[in-house]
């Protein structure tokens, strides 16, 4: 199998992030200084392809698949760079996995997947800095431009197992995932409010557990599903330079200057049901679809400043739920899909002092930043449509 895609994405909405609005200047003529208009528009590249095999009289199924995305447009990522009159974009992601399915009579099977992850891209951010021009007696703007590296690499494997039950239809399975994450480095964000880490290595282990229940019965389909999620991140900043502590020593150059450790706790609910209408004086069928996945998400950070010599800790939480509905139509020469999703409670990361930090979800992004304040979260809700027409090729 192949897919190839392109994608446009627009520049985030400016208008209400308070870092956009005009920067108060005492000594300007106009007195505000007020970014420079950003592109609106990038493109991204998506390319997958996939090839298996069924091993004859085996039981046993290989396949394998690259997945290779070209990113110029990641949608949001300018809005972490606070005051920044203009983002440029560039990078790419790559995805290899291998997997293999046993399968046995009576129905069981286990199967198992090894996949691995790199994420390469670089964020060029503008900034108009003002200085004073002594000739014209005015501040005037300067350009600046940072380029902040984003790397990670991860390793993961995943095993799968399901066998029937003695009842008719039903089936139970359960599921298991690592993955081994390194940030060779972090981007530099430039969140207001939020404490800026430069040069930010780190490493991140996170698993999960699941166990799931399933019942077919001719032409009705139920399912329902949990999963843990346990998740520890390392990350720290290294010294540039030989820097003095709060207590009198001195950190070298390389050193760890702060910290964080972050705990994840969370939690996964799924379930859903489908069933299929056939019409006896015709081959059409009609498919409909309902399903509810909740998302509860916890986590502790502690933070460790050896400059400074303190500590401190922080706790969040929060529930994200998400109902999904479909239809489908089945003609002989064809198939038409629709499937829509609404997600509920998710949201924009702020700090508690009236303004409102917008952050954006990205595939392959890490945002590995610890706040010093207690968070806020602006709702958003993410409505999904879609829409596909499936044939053969004969």
């Amino acid at each position: 199998g192949a897919a190839l895609a392109i994608q446009q994405v627009d520049l985030s909405d400016q208008n209400a992030v308070a870092f956009r609005q005009p920067i108060p200047c005492a000594t300007c003529l106009s007195g505000v200084i007020v970014s420079a208009p950003q592109k609106g528009t990038n493109g991204n590249g998506y390319a997958y392809l996939a090839v298996g095999t069924a091993l004859t009289n085996t039981g046993l199924s290989v396949a394998g698949s690259v997945f290779w995305a070209g990113l110029h447009g990641v949608d949001g990522v300018d809005m972490l760079y606070a005051g920044s009159a203009g983002l440029k974009q560039s990078g790419h992601t790559l995805d290899a996995r291998v997997g293999a399915l046993k399968e046995w009579q009576g129905g069981r099977s286990l199967s198992a997947l090894v996949l691995h992850n790199r994420l390469a891209s670089t964020h060029q951010a503008l900034y108009l800095d003002p200085f004073w021009d002594p000739i014209l007696q005015q501040v005037d703007r300067r350009e600046r431009v940072d380029a902040n590296l984003d790397r990670t690499n991860i390793w993961g494997v995943q095993l799968q197992y399901q066998h029937p039950l003695r009842r008719a239809g039903w089936r139970l399975g359960w599921t298991a995932t690592s993955n081994l994450m390194s940030h060779p480095k972090l981007p530099n964000y430039q969140l207001q409010q939020v404490q800026s880490i430069p040069r930010d290595p780190g490493n991140s282990e996170a698993f999960n557990v699941g166990v799931g229940i399933a019942k077919v019965d001719r032409a009705s389909t139920f399912g329902l599903d949990v999963v843990y999620e346990p998740i520890w991140s390392h990350t720290w900043a290294d010294a540039a330079q030989a820097t003095g502590t709060a207590l009198g020593g001195t950190i070298p150059v390389g050193g760890k200057t702060i910290e964080n450790r972050f705990r994840f706790s969370n939690a996964i609910l799924r379930m859903g049901f489908g069933q299929e209408l056939t019409f006896p004086s015709t081959t059409t069928a009609v498919g409909l679809k309902l399903g509810l996945a909740v998302h509860s998400i916890n986590y502790s950070l502690a933070q460790q400043d050896h400059v400074q010599a303190t500590a401190r800790r922080l706790n969040e939480g929060w529930v994200e739920w998400t109902p999904t509905w479909g239809v489908s139509i089945r003609f002989p020469a064809m198939e038409i899909r629709y499937r829509g999703s609404a997600t509920n409670g998710t949201g924009r990361p702020g700090v508690d002092n009236g303004l409102i930090v917008p952050i954006a979800e990205f595939a392959g992004g890490n945002l590995l930043v610890a706040p010093n304040g207690p968070l806020t979260l602006a709702g958003v809700r993410v409505m999904t449509h879609q829409v596909s027409i499936s044939f053969p090729l004969r």
